[in-house]
């Protein structure tokens, strides 16, 4: 998992990079820093509830709204650009 998870930081990085070249260095760390923030609270709530609930659905759940995210992101880049 940990594989998957990072061989699409690059291809990230190169859109969000695209997107602002003029503030490339902020926008990277802040992308590092939500990544980060993002699995600890993932690592959290999954031990947390790893006995008592199904995580096959909530990752399904977290899959398509990152999905959402993305098409509004693509939407919002055509608009501007």
């Amino acid at each position: 998992m940990g594989v998957a998870t990072w061989t699409t930081t690059p291809a990230k990085q190169f859109y969000l990079v695209a997107l602002k070249p003029q503030s490339s260095e902020t926008v990277l760390s802040f992308n590092t820093a939500l990544m980060n923030v993002g699995m600890m609270f993932g690592s959290a709530l999954g031990g947390q509830y790893m006995d008592t609930v199904n995580l096959s659905w909530i990752a399904g759940l977290f899959v398509v709204v990152a999905l959402i995210f993305i098409r509004r992101s693509f939407y919002l880049n055509k608009m501007i650009g």
